[in-house]
C-alpha cells in the first residue's frame, strides 16, 4: 500500500489480535510515511501499553498530543500511563484532558481510578457518581456493558467508606451488566 492509512488498518488488526510486535512494525511504516497522523501514534501508544512499557507508550502518546491539539485522549491515555508509575503526573494529565472535554465520562472515571488508588475514597466517589451522571444523560439510562467497570468501581468505594448497602446496590447493578465478572462477587 501507498497510504499510511493502509498500513495503520493492518497494524490495528494485528494490535486487536495481539500480535504486537507485527503491529508495531506496521505502525513504524505508517508513521515514516505521514508522522503527522495523531491516531497512529494513539494505537501506537497502546501497542506498548498492553506489554506495560509505560515508557514507550507514554512517548507514542506524547506524539500524539502534539499532532492532535485540543483532543483530550491522547492526554487521558498518558495520564493512565503515568497513573501506573507517578500518581501526581497522572492526576496533571487527567485534569488536562478534563479541560478540554469536561464531560468525557472516561476521563471523569479515569480521575475516580487515580483517588481510589491513592486511598482517597470520599474523592474516588466524587469522580465515580459525575462519571455515573454523564454516562445516564447521554444513554437514556440503559447503560453499555462498557460501564460495568464503573459501577463494580463505586461498589469497591462505598464499601471502602464503609456505606455497605450502597455498595451492594452498586456492584448488583454491575452483575446486571456483565454477570459473569468475578470483581463483583
Amino acid at each position: 500500500p501507498e497510504k499510511a492509512l493502509a498500513w495503520y488498518a493492518v497494524g490495528s488488526y494485528y494490535l486487536m489480535t495481539e500480535k504486537l510486535a507485527s503491529s508495531r512494525q506496521f505502525f513504524t511504516k505508517a508513521t515514516g510515511m505521514d508522522p503527522q497522523l495523531g491516531f497512529i501514534w494513539v494505537a501506537f501508544g497502546h501497542s506498548f501499553s498492553i506489554e506495560g512499557e509505560h515508557d514507550q507508550a507514554i512517548a507514542a502518546y506524547q506524539t500524539a498530543i502534539k499532532h492532535m491539539p485540543g483532543c483530550n485522549l491522547p492526554l487521558l491515555y498518558v495520564g493512565q500511563e503515568y497513573t501506573i508509575v507517578d500518581s501526581t503526573l497522572g492526576e496533571r494529565f487527567l485534569k488536562h484532558a478534563l479541560t478540554l472535554s469536561p464531560d468525557d465520562p472516561d476521563v471523569v472515571h479515569e480521575l475516580g481510578v487515580l483517588h481510589y488508588t491513592a486511598e482517597r475514597y470520599g474523592k474516588a466517589q466524587t469522580y465515580f457518581m459525575k462519571a455515573l451522571e454523564i454516562v445516564q444523560k447521554t444513554s437514556a439510562g440503559n447503560l453499555a456493558s462498557h460501564w460495568e467497570t464503573l459501577l463494580n468501581n463505586l461498589g469497591h468505594c462505598y464499601r471502602k467508606l464503609e456505606m455497605y448497602h450502597d455498595a451492594v446496590t452498586y456492584h448488583r447493578r454491575a452483575l446486571k451488566l456483565v454477570s459473569g465478572n468475578a470483581d463483583t462477587h
